[in-house]
């Protein structure tokens, strides 16, 4: 099993399909990942001329649930 997926199933349902990863850290006292938003636009907003794929802003960071007694790190 490859450690992405791994990361992947201890995840939320879904955000694969929204994000991918591209970095992970495992320090002495947490577990970081960076994830990367999919440039993916629904059915829908492909047919809506008013919608147009820019790029997106700057990451946010956000603790999850520890795993293993380390805080996790979504970046």
């Amino acid at each position: 099993m490859k450690t992405a997926d791994a990361i992947w199933m201890c995840l939320p349902d879904g955000l694969n399909e929204l994000f991918e990863i591209v970095r992970f850290e495992r320090t002495e006292k947490s577990y970081d990942i960076w994830l990367d938003e999919k440039k993916k636009l629904s059915d829908e907003d492909y047919r809506n001329p008013n919608i147009v794929a820019r790029g997106y802003t700057d990451y946010v960071t956000i603790q999850d649930y520890p795993m293993r007694g380390r805080p996790v790190y979504l970046h």
